[in-house]
């Protein structure tokens, strides 16, 4: 599933903000470039839903143990996969803190962000704009996210629980599906905004109001 999500800076190469000479930039190809990685993050979930629906704790602890690992696999990509739309950095725990920074609407970036954080900053206040509630939304899916993938991946587990026992399967395919179940807010927030009638005037205004 990692492989599913072109490189968000190859899809907006060549547009400009702030700390360019001008805003230099095509909305519709910023709108294109954002409905791409929503198509793909929608085809993931779909999937998911098709391989987890029937779900079920197997009797050996062997078979526990490699369900987990998918699962684990999974969190792991759709940790990624937000990458696509939230200025969160490469590292892995750079995650931590975004759903209460969605939730206060907190997306403001640094003069020295790089230019694709930057406009996945603006993508998110015209969200913001367009799809109202959709900061909840958002908040809410990157919390499902984050603790998937933290119940999933040993390291994370063992730095905030140490001395406690992985959780079991029965536990983590619950969170599966809270995170399923947070994606369809998030999900239509973002189809609303690409496809809103205003999207390209409003992300250009929030953009050049940068500038």
């Amino acid at each position: 599933m990692r492989g599913l999500f072109l490189p968000f800076a190859l899809l907006m190469a060549g547009c400009g903000l702030a700390g360019s000479p001008r805003c230099s930039f095509d909305p519709a190809q910023v709108a294109l470039g954002f409905k791409k990685p929503i198509r793909d993050q929608q085809a993931v979930h779909d999937e998911l839903q098709s391989r987890y629906s029937g779900a079920r704790p197997n009797e050996t602890a062997t078979t526990n143990d490699r369900q987990i690992d998918a699962i684990g696999e999974d969190a792991w990509g759709l940790r990624f996969a937000l990458q696509e739309f939230l200025p969160i950095g490469s590292y892995p725990r750079a995650i931590y803190g975004w759903d209460r920074r969605l939730a206060e609407k907190d997306v403001e970036m640094s003069p020295d962000s790089g230019r694709q954080d930057r406009l996945k900053a603006v993508f998110l206040q015209t969200m913001f704009e367009l799809s109202p509630g959709s900061h909840i939304a958002a908040s809410d899916y990157t919390h499902e996210v984050t603790k998937l993938w933290a119940l999933t991946t040993a390291d994370e587990w063992d730095t905030g629980n140490q001395g406690v026992e992985p959780p079991a399967l029965p536990t983590i395919v619950e969170q599966l599906r809270a995170t399923q179940k947070s994606y369809g807010s998030f999900g239509k927030a973002l189809s609303d905004t690409v496809n809103h009638p205003d999207y390209d005037d409003t992300f250009e205004r929030v953009a050049t109001s940068q500038c």
